[in-house]
């Protein structure tokens, strides 16, 4: 019973919200931006980890934070978002790298300082050096798995690539989604 009464105050708001904005009856919303919180990711100047391309330590989201893709875990929201360097002239002409904020709000983010998903001396290296690791998109197994598809650039190519984990921090890559086909 709790939960059906539930079911129709929930029913009749979202009615009633869609009613008041014209939204079709499948979106969800309204949706409204709270005041001076937009980004809730910003460049970080002072991010830095220990690239195992460059061989030293380097500065990995200072220039732009975009294309995010955010998930649930433990009832936190987690966020894998694109960050590049200053090693080009604009985006794309830089090396991305995925990084990873959580928050219990949405709003308040605490972010890793390294990121998760790198270029690194792996099989992958030849998809992912110099361009790098970008634009996740992130899904949930039934056992709990995360796999995120995310874009492969070496400059040259890019390439759709898979990758998952048990925890958001530690990837396992699996390469190019469409490895047999079009030549990778």
């Amino acid at each position: 019973m709790q939960v059906a009464c539930a079911f129709l105050l929930i029913s009749t708001q979202v009615s009633a919200q869609h009613a008041q904005t014209n939204l079709p009856s499948w979106s969800l919303g309204p949706f409204v931006r709270p005041e001076g919180v937009n980004p809730v990711i910003s460049p970080d100047t002072s991010s830095v980890f220990n690239d195992p391309m460059q061989k030293k330590v380097a500065k990995w989201e200072p220039s732009d934070t975009f294309n995010p893709a955010a998930t649930v875990k433990d009832g936190r929201i987690y966020v894998l978002y694109r960050a590049e360097d200053h090693s080009g002239e604009g985006i794309g002409m830089r090396t991305s790298r995925i990084g990873l904020a959580s928050s219990a709000d949405g709003i308040k983010m605490s972010r890793s300082h390294v990121p998760v998903l790198y270029p690194g001396e792996d099989s992958q290296k030849e998809f992912e050096w110099r361009g790098g690791c970008e634009d996740p998109r992130v899904a949930v197994t039934a056992n709990g798995t995360y796999v995120i598809v995310y874009t492969q650039w070496n400059s040259k190519v890019p390439r759709l690539a898979v990758a998952h984990s048990k925890d958001l921090v530690h990837w396992t890559k699996f390469g190019p989604a469409f490895r047999k086909a079009y030549n990778g």
